[in-house]
């Protein structure tokens, strides 16, 4: 398996303001996963784990995060990707970590919905006001999950149409082809063509 996401995630991170000290890579092992966090909250704030955030024989995040903090708050969030997202919080080094998916387009959607949104917060920074435009076509999407779906933006006569981008959460090709996203609220069935939307840009 190709590494695509610390690169992306620490491109990503430099590009929101933050400093990274250091990108490790370590196998599906327990006492190799604990060991890299243990290393990474002596001197970070934020840390952020890609893959093993499921529920598979080789998913360890959620027990080394239990382990190393006695304190994951979550393991599982409502929206498409990202489901499997994990947050817990260190009080020893007071370090926030993030357990975010593997696939490339969920881990990146995650990282700027839940830790870049925070930490902007923490900091008294705004984010980019997202632009108005109107879908370019029907949409469904699954009710009871909170959908994020990238779109392109298409000048024209009337502003922006947002023109929807398919593909499965594992395409970083998808996403490099992306504007921004649109967020299809969790009691929503989907999006009408023409509908108004709120586009949150990259």
């Amino acid at each position: 398996i190709r590494d695509i996401n610390s690169y992306a995630l620490a491109a990503e991170a430099k590009s929101m303001g933050m400093t990274v000290r250091r990108r490790l890579r370590v196998g599906d092992n327990e006492a190799e996963i604990f060991q890299a966090v243990s290393r990474a909250a002596e001197d970070s704030d934020i840390i952020l784990l890609s893959g093993g955030s499921s529920k598979g024989n080789k998913d360890y995040t959620k027990k080394v995060l239990e382990n190393f903090t006695g304190n994951v708050f979550t393991h599982g969030i409502a929206m498409k990707p990202g489901k499997p997202t994990i947050l817990a919080y260190d009080r020893k080094y007071r370090t926030v970590i993030a357990g975010l998916p593997g696939h490339p387009m969920a881990a990146m959607l995650m990282f700027r919905l839940v830790i870049v949104r925070w930490y902007w917060e923490k900091i008294g920074r705004q984010m980019r006001p997202p632009y108005r435009a109107r879908i370019s076509e029907n949409v469904s999407s699954n009710q009871g999950r909170e959908t994020c779906l990238p779109v392109k933006l298409i000048p024209d006569s009337e502003g922006f149409a947002a023109k929807p981008i398919y593909a499965k959460s594992g395409s970083i090709a998808a996403l490099s082809r992306a504007d921004g996203y649109v967020r299809i609220p969790r009691n929503r069935e989907g999006l009408n063509k023409g509908e108004p939307v709120w586009v949150e840009v990259f």
